[in-house]
């Protein structure tokens, strides 16, 4: 997984702001609906290695929704997050998977 320089900790990589395609009988652009329709809201990806617990899942989703709410000016509750997990065997660092990496580390210790 990416570090941080300096660090001994993974880094995430996180999603933008996203807008939804907004469609309906009435609008079929992809324009956000009118106030009275309703706001575009913020939907982050978080995209890392499996292997965290559903406490630190919902912590980082809680701190997450609550900055972005804050800096966004938006309701809390038009804040979607998506945790995107995957395999260490499905993500390569430098050429080789991690799972590889972990491997290697091992025989090294």
């Amino acid at each position: 997984m990416p570090r941080l320089p300096g660090s001994r900790y993974p880094s995430i990589a996180v999603g933008s702001f996203q807008r939804p395609i907004w469609h309906s009988h009435r609008n079929l652009s992809n324009d956000p609906p009118s106030s009275a329709e309703g706001t575009a809201m913020p939907i982050i990806h978080v995209e890392m290695l499996a292997g965290r617990t559903q406490e630190q899942k919902s912590e980082l989703a809680e701190v997450l929704a609550r900055e972005t709410a804050r800096i966004a000016r938006c309701a809390l509750d038009d804040v979607q997050i998506v945790f995107d997990e995957r395999a260490h065997a499905s993500w390569a660092i430098g050429g080789r998977l991690v799972s590889d990496h972990a491997i290697a580390h091992t025989e090294k210790s």
